[in-house]
């Protein structure tokens, strides 16, 4: 799993401890943070994707972060929370993607743990997200 390409696309929140507007969402996390670190909840749900051959559509989870002053820098802990529903090849995925050991976007996490969980994420029917590696 470790170099499985993958994508997903859906819907995301989040919501972190950064007075509004969050420094990251226009300076790629690259500005400060507000304070001194980054406390975030990121819930995602995958209305289409996968991670190699695996297919992770309509299944979601939510990562528990933080991050020191400038998440971009790096360093970051925590925990991954993964859709209930996932079977075993699914839970996988979604770890290998949250935990960076699929390719990612994710910066040098050190990963808690993973647990599983109920979701119901309501958003927008206009409202997209999009983001992996499939190339």
């Amino acid at each position: 799993m470790k170099h499985s390409k993958w994508k997903i696309g859906g819907e995301y929140m989040e919501s972190c401890n950064c007075d509004y507007l969050c420094p990251c969402i226009y300076t790629n996390p690259q500005a400060p943070v507000t304070y001194d670190q980054c406390t975030s909840l990121q819930v995602y749900r995958i209305d289409s994707g996968h991670c190699g051959d695996v297919r992770l559509d309509g299944l979601a989870f939510a990562l528990v972060i933080r991050s020191g002053k400038v998440m971009a820098d790096g360093n970051w802990v925590l925990g991954a929370v993964i859709d209930e529903r996932a079977d075993e090849a699914q839970r996988d995925a979604l770890g290998a993607i949250a935990s960076g050991q699929a390719p990612r976007h994710l910066v040098n996490p050190a990963v808690l743990g993973n647990e599983r969980f109920r979701h119901r994420l309501e958003a927008p029917a206009n409202a997209k997200m999009s983001f992996g590696r499939d190339k």
